[in-house]
């Protein structure tokens, strides 16, 4: 995986190489944000094209006229004022130096004025740009990354140690759900914390050292843990059935991988006008996973459900491990909906609103670790939760003689009468194969 993100790493912000290829008359190629008295140095060779001019737009220059209606008859006459930073760029390699003297975010822009009537327009070069401010050479939508990354970090390390503490007091309990989730939260923990190293780093040099591509490296290993994990404990694993076949979940896992690409080009690849098309593409992948996780959880519930019936008559069946377990997969299920909820609209929100990088990333990862801890505690073990692994629930409890059984949730829940109760668990959940007492245990 590592090897398919090498390309994607070298578009960072503060210095980029662009190389161009274009019919656009009109190409935005970035933008950075500066602080007042910054410093720029544009290279720019392997020049193609005629009647070229690079542009800086401020803010306000930028969105004065909407895209489709810039006035570029303007920008091409040659004592225009219009943006206030534009350089002629000739045939041959030429070098451009400045200052900016207003801090705001500005917009690089490319505009071909050669005369469409006479040949077709092509955008062909290579520019070198290099951007420092006084403070960093971040751009300044990064300030405040550091200290809220390290909050972070400092705050899942704690949750984390506490964790471990419960694993080792407990570890006559351990199951295959901790220790998937144990490999989890520390590739999430590295790759925070190689992301402080990563900005920290780049707060002052213009190479990252390495620290890019193992902190995405690391994410990758993150994401696709979390959600694979995820989705075999939403399907029951180790706590209804000790094997889920890998047909079962083949396909998700497949488009788990395709999200994940999707998600670094997301973040490293300037889209241009496919930026919508990236994410709704994610967005569909997204719902299809959440979708089936959400399923498997009902068929979870649905199971623990039948085998509470057999206990329903007892004062005490609130108590039991069997009525905590589907408690546990209702906040589950809870849980994912809330927080996807939350990172889809952080996702719509930014773009309608220019949210400062620091701000956007901090909040994502607030979704997760508020994530990550509630997996913490519902999945932390406690003496008296289902010994040896969780799943001997489906061994302690058979259900060959439950196929007359009438009821609803509802009035289980309230203590009803056990005649009234009609569960809707399919027949494969009841008498899984998978489920065996005497194979070993998760």
């Amino acid at each position: 995986m590592s090897l398919l993100m090498i390309p994607f790493l070298f578009t960072l912000m503060y210095q980029s190489i662009r190389q161009i290829r274009s019919s656009s008359t009109f190409l935005k190629i970035g933008d950075f944000g500066f602080e007042k008295n910054s410093t720029f140095n544009l290279i720019f060779t392997e020049i193609e094209s005629n009647n070229l001019i690079y542009c800086l737009f401020s803010e306000d220059e930028f969105y004065m006229y909407p895209l489709n209606q810039f006035p570029i008859l303007e920008i091409c006459q040659n004592d225009s004022k219009f943006p206030s930073l534009r350089f002629e760029i000739p045939n041959n390699i030429s070098e451009y130096h400045g200052t900016i003297k207003e801090s705001g975010i500005y917009y690089q822009v490319i505009v071909n004025c050669e005369d469409e009537d006479i040949l077709p327009t092509q955008t062909v070069l290579t520019v070198n740009q290099v951007f420092h401010n006084p403070s960093t050479n971040l751009d300044i939508r990064w300030k405040g990354i550091k200290k809220s990354k390290t909050i972070v970090v400092i705050t899942f390390s704690s949750l984390l140690f506490l964790w471990f503490v419960n694993m080792l007091f407990q570890s006559s309990y351990l199951s295959k759900i901790h220790l998937a989730l144990s490999i989890t939260f520390i590739f999430n923990l590295v790759a925070d914390i190689l992301r402080i190293f990563e900005m920290t780093r780049l707060d002052k040099n213009d190479h990252d050292g390495g620290f890019t591509i193992s902190r995405v490296s690391l994410g990758v290993l993150h994401k696709f843990s979390l959600f694979m994990t995820l989705l075999l404990i939403c399907k029951g694993w180790c706590v209804t059935r000790n094997i889920i076949p890998f047909g079962e979940v083949v396909l998700f896992y497949i488009l788990l991988l395709f999200f994940i690409v999707l998600s670094i080009i997301y973040e490293f690849i300037d889209l241009k006008n496919y930026e919508l098309v990236i994410l709704m593409v994610m967005m569909v992948i997204a719902v299809m996973y959440i979708r089936e996780m959400t399923m498997s959880i009902h068929e979870t519930r649905q199971y623990l459900l039948a085998k509470l019936i057999t206990i329903m008559n007892s004062a005490e069946f609130k108590n039991t491990l069997l009525y905590r377990m589907r408690r546990v997969y209702a906040w589950l299920e809870g849980t994912i909906l809330f927080c996807s909820a939350l990172h889809v609209a952080l996702v719509v929100t930014s773009i309608f609103v220019h949210i400062p990088f620091w701000l956007a990333e901090t909040l994502r990862d607030s979704i997760l670790t508020f994530f990550l801890t509630i997996l913490i505690v519902l999945f932390g073990m406690k003496r008296g939760d289902i010994s040896s692994g969780y799943a001997s629930v489906a061994a302690a409890f058979p259900l060959t003689d439950l196929e007359s059984l009438r009821g609803n949730e509802t009035n289980l829940q309230n203590g009803g009468d056990q005649n009234k109760f009609e569960i809707n668990t399919s027949h494969d959940a009841i008498e899984d194969e998978s489920i065996n007492p005497n194979a070993d245990v998760c």
